[in-house]
């Protein structure tokens, strides 16, 4: 059974050169404690991905990061609960996505992850790829789900286009046999 834990003891990082060694010198890397309230920034900017907390029990919804940024929301009391998120899921994928939470939370499953389309705020839908940590309270039950949601449009688009490729290649080495056969 995996854990996670947040360690507060500050650790500098070290830089890595090509062959993954260390360097000599490296520049000095501001130290941010776990238990520092812009860790959690620092972290996020790094990604580009919306952030979402859900209180699982009460419906409440926190955005810590990416609403606006990502997604293309303004802060309201509509994003504040749970119901906003599932609105927004593609129909197409609201089904699924909730069967596999109910099973998440049935189970003992410490993570979730899922992909689905979701609408942002202009009405364009973006292909997510959700991972999220289930967090439990002591009776075992699914208390909170949090984690973020990253935007893979781009890599589904560029996968599609290879499929396409694929089968043109395909019926074009199809048709060129075919000819040579006549």
């Amino acid at each position: 059974m995996a854990t996670a834990t947040l360690n507060s003891t500050p650790k500098l990082l070290r830089k890595s050169n090509e062959n993954g060694s260390q360097e000599q010198n490296p520049a000095p890397l501001e130290i941010v404690p776990a238990t520092d309230a812009d860790y959690f920034e620092v972290v996020a900017r790094a990604t580009n991905d919306a952030f979402r907390d859900w209180d699982v029990a009460t419906g409440a919804l926190v955005w810590p990061r990416g609403l606006a940024t990502l997604l293309g929301f303004a802060p309201s009391d509509d994003c504040k609960e749970i119901g906003f998120w599932f609105s927004n899921i593609h129909p197409d994928d609201l089904a699924p996505v909730q069967k596999s939470l109910r099973e998440a939370f049935s189970s003992l499953a410490q993570c979730w992850s899922g992909e689905y389309r979701f609408r942002r705020a202009d009405g364009e839908y973006l292909h997510i790829l959700d991972r999220a940590l289930i967090m439990r309270d002591a009776h075992g039950t699914a208390a909170r789900l949090v984690g973020p949601m990253m935007d893979v449009t781009t890599r589904k688009q560029l996968q599609a286009q290879v499929c396409r490729s694929q089968r043109m290649e395909a019926f074009g080495s199809e048709g060129m046999v075919r000819a040579d056969n006549h």
